[in-house]
């Protein structure tokens, strides 16, 4: 396959993980949830990107503030960490709050698709509100899906 057939996949395959994240949109937040009637941010996660890399396991045995080393761990199952400036759409982001690096949200080409427990619902938002406030702690590219390239 050429380089350009290759890109376009990748492109391609990225964009159909941000646009199934974002007909979570509006979605309850429901701890553990992992429908469409509710999700929280590692649903969210599990349930799109299951749907185009398949992942090994879904971890649902976790508290609504797990440990952040135990975040740690668990992803590295799941993904491998990037730079910020290796991200893009379809990437993954950590951020902090409450005290704790728990919280899990898709790159979109407008910003992150989260589960957010505060709105009680899945939204999309831009994503230097979460940079300026030191949000965003660690980056992270599921396996299966090829590295970010503009």
């Amino acid at each position: 396959m050429g380089q350009n057939n290759e890109n376009k996949l990748m492109v391609d395959k990225r964009t159909q993980i941000v646009d199934e994240a974002r007909s979570y949109i509006g979605t309850r937040f429901i701890h553990r949830g992992r429908t469409r009637q509710g999700v929280d941010c590692v649903g969210l996660l599990y349930l799109v990107f299951n749907k185009y890399v398949g992942l090994p396991s879904d971890y649902q045995n976790y508290e609504q503030q797990p440990k952040t080393a135990f975040v740690y761990r668990t992803i590295r199952e799941y993904a491998d960490r990037i730079t910020q400036e290796e991200a893009g759409p379809g990437d993954v982001a950590l951020m902090h709050f409450a005290g704790y690096s728990t919280h899990f949200g898709i790159l979109s080409d407008k910003g992150i698709i989260h589960a957010d427990r505060m709105a009680g619902c899945v939204k999309e938002q831009a994503l230097d509100i979460l940079k300026g406030r030191g949000r965003i702690v660690a980056y992270y590219r599921i396996k299966g899906v090829e590295p970010w390239q503009l």
